[in-house]
């Protein structure tokens, strides 16, 4: 996403928020979908296709195996994740690492460079910087494109938002 999210569907997202505790509930419904997207897209780079991928023949050495939930700890409470695995049990991933139970200031930062508009290579730059985590930035756009898609219902394609399943 690199550019602000319509108003309309800005005001779509917080209608139903009276409360600071909506906010707040909304703010973790946002994250987890952006962790979770953000974990699948880095299974994604580790194995070398998207899932659903067609397989070329003999190529795949590898494969999805599942996921598991956790819980970790934020600034506005616990979210559950989901981790993706593979067979070969060789995927670590970087945005939660295994074993981590405490998000710290990782969601108040990642959220921040999505509002900014940061293109994908200042976003991988700064996962770099902050987190030391290295993050192609294919990913890094796949990531946005996904997460935007389905937060949204709209798809950048040259620089715009294309509306699907809308009258626009």
């Amino acid at each position: 996403m690199t550019g602000k999210v319509n108003e309309a569907t800005l005001e779509a997202l917080v209608a139903g928020c009276k409360t600071p505790q909506d906010v707040a509930a909304l703010y973790q419904q946002m994250l987890q979908r952006v962790i979770d997207r953000s974990l699948s897209v880095e299974l994604d780079a580790h194995l070398g296709y998207e899932r659903h991928e067609k397989p070329l023949e003999g190529a795949r050495t590898n494969a999805r195996n599942g996921s598991t939930k956790k819980r970790v700890k934020g600034t506005f409470g616990e979210v559950e994740v989901t981790t993706p695995r593979d067979r070969a049990g060789s995927f670590e991933p970087q945005l939660v690492r295994k074993r981590q139970t405490r998000l710290g200031d990782f969601e108040d930062k990642i959220l921040a460079l999505y509002a900014r508009g940061m293109s994908t290579r200042d976003i991988e730059s700064a996962l770099v910087d902050l987190y030391g985590v290295t993050v192609s930035h294919d990913v890094v756009a796949r990531d946005i494109r996904d997460t935007h898609f389905s937060l949204f219902g709209t798809q950048w394609h040259a620089g715009r938002a294309v509306q699907y399943g809308a009258n626009a």
